[in-house]
């Protein structure tokens, strides 16, 4: 038998060129999966892509029969291909500066122990305290921008920093916290803080670590420009902890 011959009896049939394409979408869909983990999952959509894809594929086998979707899978399946590429590209660069943005936002803490100390004693009397009434329109809007998770639990007072007083609100994380506290765990403890000056309003947070299991501090989420050293941040934030106490509690 010639050599023509061995070719024509082991060539694929159409049906196994379709199977065969089909698996390899399949493969795609999983690679993009780890893809997306690895980007901490900030491209998990393209994993309904790919299974979209499959999908098609198999709408288009019972539409047109296996000749017509032969090129059409292979097509299909080097696109995908391609898309995992350029994520997988990419994804290392996504959580690098993900991680950079958050290390920005957070304060160092020159004293551990300090900082605990404060906020294991500011948080149940936050956490703890009845609702308070907004100072009109304004203020009402306000707190409903920084303190939205407080259940109306919002601590107003002034406290001079040195330089006169200024207008201080804390508030803990109630509702981020009410599940933990049921079950009797520190988890998800929260303090929101804000300092209004004349020209800036200075907004960090002081929150429970659970890895490290001690307190944190950070500036607000969507700080662009740090209006404070961090530093100083540090003294302020320290500031307003050991206050609450005296102006917060019943």
């Amino acid at each position: 038998m010639s050599d023509t011959d061995n070719t024509e009896n082991t060539a694929p049939t159409a049906k196994e060129r379709v199977v065969a394409g089909a698996k390899k979408t399949a493969e795609v869909a999983d690679k993009v999966t780890n893809t997306a983990e690895v980007a901490n999952n900030a491209f998990g959509a393209l994993k309904w892509i790919a299974i979209a894809v499959t999908a098609v594929v198999v709408l288009i086998i019972g539409w047109g029969g296996y000749n017509m979707v032969t090129k059409p899978v292979a097509a299909v399946s080097d696109a995908a291909g391609a898309v995992v590429e350029t994520v997988s590209e990419g994804a290392g660069a996504i959580k690098d500066g993900t991680t950079s943005v958050l290390n920005r936002l957070q304060i160092a803490t020159s004293d551990q122990s300090g900082l605990n100390r404060a906020a294991e004693t500011a948080f149940p009397i936050l956490f703890n305290m009845d609702a308070t009434e907004s100072d009109g329109m304004m203020e009402s809007a306000f707190r409903t921008s920084n303190f939205m998770d407080s259940n109306g639990q919002v601590c107003k007072f002034s406290h001079d920093f040195g330089g006169g007083l200024l207008t201080v609100f804390a508030a803990a994380d109630v509702d981020g916290h009410k599940t933990a506290a049921s079950l009797g765990s520190k988890e998800d403890r929260l303090i929101r803080m804000v300092i209004r000056t004349e020209n800036d309003d200075i907004m960090f947070n002081t929150q429970w670590d659970d890895t490290a299991e001690h307190w944190i501090m950070k500036w607000k989420r969507t700080t662009v420009s740090k209006p404070l050293s961090d530093k100083l941040a540090e003294a302020r934030l320290i500031n307003v902890l050991t206050a609450v106490p005296t102006n917060c509690g019943r």
